[in-house]
């Protein structure tokens, strides 16, 4: 039933072999629209605000990330997305103005099926039971996969859905002439939040490679499959957090010759967090050798009375670890500049300045949802096709790792710039200068079970720097 299902009929041959080849395209189908408004209410008053909406439809000639690259069901990417962009500015005095800004951004993407031939859905009759029977809500077919160069078929990750960020900045500027100082301060918030479906299998994931009968379609047609995986819960994560910056500043019209700009901006940076923390780190500090399983020269683990599978692994808010795996991150960022006239004519500039500034990366942890206990599969061998539960157990082996490291430093990156600009006869603008940055404690990920030339890696442990 199943291949009769989603394996069409072959539409070309050669000699005795026949294949079918898919000559689908993808279609792409966007749209775009924008409405713009500036009004001046008075001389002191003055509004704009712009809003722009966008629409993506993308259609796979297969099923794309499903995994099948047979055109009976195909992947359909449908994206949303939400610009809004608000300001007002009113002047309070002849030396002071204060600008208030709103900005919004928002959109969602649906990786879905389109039915061309099929429905994701099992086919009525189909008798095949889950290992986690109330995994797959959504009754799709099981992942099929064939070796020996066969196209599977199934369902594979989709659909995923939602997947979807809504942030937004609210940010207040002050300024005030002073005499000869131009003074500015301001403070802004950005508010970022982020949901998305995590990549897992619930449909059942069967592998035939040809182990009982050396042809992978003959194991199929027996209902042997080599291997068999499931995931115990399609979940849905929502990331967040809120980012503060404050800042003041000082354009100092020295003379006529020399001007300086002096300024000082804290950022307030806390790291991401998932709701109700369902998420967990591997903390060396944490683990205990007492209950650690021995390992055996084949790589599996002989757990012994005091074994703790969760050896190690922390959450946030427990135990005195911080929401996110680090504290709120404070970051003074000075700011210099100045621009300097000779001869105060005009036709020579120097010009330069130094700043410091931090970044939100850092913030990728939804390789962190999927650490134990939060994501459980099952995985066995030896499986029938009809009911996996008679399958073969695999031999228990240090399980793959996701870790936030405790010495985790916020990025920062420093730029530092020095101009010359000389006016020449013949309206000749000549100019030369020198601009450098510098970035420390980038975003890395390490794996600190990389294995030497030769050797062979019993786990994989991947840690956030």
């Amino acid at each position: 039933m199943l291949l009769k299902t989603y394996i069409p009929l072959p539409n070309y041959s050669s000699g005795a072999f026949q294949n079918y080849i898919n000559n689908g395209v993808s279609k792409l189908d966007t749209r775009t629209d924008t409405v713009k408004v500036d009004h001046n209410l008075n001389e002191k008053f003055r509004f704009s605000f712009v809003i722009s909406n966008d629409a993506i439809d993308v259609l796979q000639p297969d099923a794309g990330l499903g995994g099948s690259p047979l055109p009976v069901l195909r992947q359909f990417e449908n994206t949303k997305g939400r610009v809004l962009n608000a300001t007002s500015s009113i002047v309070l005095s002849p030396r002071s103005v204060n600008e208030f800004t709103y900005n919004q951004k928002g959109f969602d993407i649906n990786l879905l099926f389109q039915n061309d031939g099929a429905s994701p859905e099992r086919p009525s009759g189909l008798n095949i039971k889950d290992f986690f029977p109330d995994a797959n809500k959504l009754n799709y077919t099981p992942v099929i996969s064939f070796a020996q160069g066969w196209a599977g078929i199934g369902t594979n990750q989709l659909p995923l859905r939602p997947a979807g960020d809504k942030n937004f900045i609210i940010a207040d500027h002050f300024s005030y002439v002073l005499g000869k100082h131009t003074l500015q301060t301001g403070i802004s918030v950005l508010h970022y939040n982020k949901t998305q479906a995590a990549f897992n299998t619930t449909q059942g994931n069967y592998n035939f490679d040809g182990t009982f009968t050396n042809h992978p379609i003959a194991d199929f047609l027996l209902g042997s499959a080599r291997t068999y995986s499931q995931g115990k819960e399609l979940f849905v994560r929502s990331y967040g957090f809120v980012q503060t910056e404050s800042y003041i500043q000082d354009d100092w019209r020295v003379s006529k010759k020399l001007t300086f700009n002096l300024g000082f901006r804290m950022f307030i940076i806390p790291m991401m967090h998932v709701d109700e923390n369902l998420m967990s780190s591997f903390l060396p500090s944490a683990f205990d050798p007492s209950k650690a399983p021995a390992i055996n020269s084949g790589g599996i683990l002989v757990p012994g009375p005091n074994y703790d599978p969760l050896n190690g692994i922390i959450q946030p808010e427990q135990n005195g670890v911080p929401r996110g795996f680090a504290n709120t991150f404070l970051g003074p960022a000075p700011r210099f500049g100045f621009a300097y006239d000779p001869k105060g004519n005009g036709k020579l500039s120097i010009r330069g300045g130094f700043g410091v500034s931090y970044l939100t990366s850092g913030n990728n942890l939804s390789a962190l949802i999927s650490n134990p206990p939060f994501n459980q599969n099952i995985q066995l061998q030896n499986v029938f096709l009809d009911d996996p539960s008679g399958g073969t157990p695999n031999a228990p082996r240090p399980t793959a790792l996701n870790a936030f490291s405790p010495t985790f430093k916020r990025p920062m990156v420093a730029s530092w710039s020095l101009t010359v600009q000389k006016e020449l006869p013949g309206q000749f603008l000549a100019s030369v200068g020198y601009v450098g940055t510098r970035g420390t404690n980038w975003e890395v990920w390490i794996d600190r079970n990389s294995p030497v030339f030769g050797s062979t890696p019993v786990a994989s442990t991947s840690i956030l720097a």
